[in-house]
């Protein structure tokens, strides 16, 4: 059942017939490869969710009946929201991916310095809606019920500023105290963690991050990749105060 799972953006309702959009039929009929009869899983992204049998398949739409509307609560004991800088097109995708994978909350893409993508605003917009559907992608594949926000892309400092959480943590290699000595103290109900582009952060730009809160950690001895550290912290935050067991 988690592996046909399909988002919706309507309200669910039971025993009602839904009708889903060409793009969903194709995803219903060519990547789950649902047949007339079969049994899927519908979810709107806010908890709930229902099981619902395949009527009708075609090539502009489909029509599905729900049964079983429930809504469970997934999300981790701990908000995460991720400033990850912007970097190469598909290096953000697979940080999309990964981070609703492993669970957060907001996705806030972050111009900085030495980021190597550079979008106008109809870009930008146009890059959100993309990473939406990677994130509703991973969403339907991992059994996830809630949907991840993300935000176009805004400059560093407004990031820096704008968003707030318990923790506030800026990923360097410079960084003298490594994120391990955080993970000794209580457990917070958010955090957020600034991840730089593949030149990483200019000293001015961890001066500024300094300067509103945001306290610098390091990942260890080894410089990673920018998908890389994101990934890698992400899960390390989410054992230590989440539900990564």
């Amino acid at each position: 059942m988690a592996a046909k799972r399909i988002h919706i953006q309507t309200k669910i309702a039971p025993d009602a017939e839904h009708t889903l959009s060409a793009e969903q039929a194709h995803y219903i009929g060519r990547v789950l490869r649902a047949r007339i009869g079969d049994m899927i899983e519908l979810f709107d992204g806010q908890g709930h969710s229902a099981s619902a049998e395949v009527l009708a398949l075609g090539k502009r739409e489909a029509v599905v009946l729900t049964s079983n509307v429930a809504f469970a609560d997934d999300r981790s004991p701990v908000a995460i929201t991720l400033l990850q800088c912007l970097s190469r097109s598909h290096k953000i995708d697979l940080v999309v991916q990964k981070a609703v994978e492993r669970g957060v909350d907001h996705i806030v893409p972050v111009t900085s310095e030495r980021s190597l993508m550079r979008l106008d605003e109809a870009g930008g917009a146009q890059k959100q809606a993309h990473w939406m559907k990677v994130a509703i992608a991973a969403c339907q594949q991992c059994g996830r019920r809630f949907l991840p926000t993300i935000t176009t892309p805004v400059p560093l400092e407004t990031a820096l500023r704008e968003v707030t959480a318990e923790r506030r943590l800026v990923a360097t290699p410079q960084a003298s105290e490594p994120l391990t000595a955080k993970l000794e103290q209580s457990a917070p109900k958010s955090v957020a963690i600034l991840i730089g582009p593949e030149g990483g952060l200019s000293s001015d730009e961890i001066e500024i991050a300094s300067n509103v809160g945001w306290m610098s950690i390091s990942a260890g001895r080894r410089v990673m990749r920018t998908e890389t550290a994101a990934i890698s912290l992400l899960s390390v935050i989410q054992h230590r105060w989440g539900d990564l067991a």
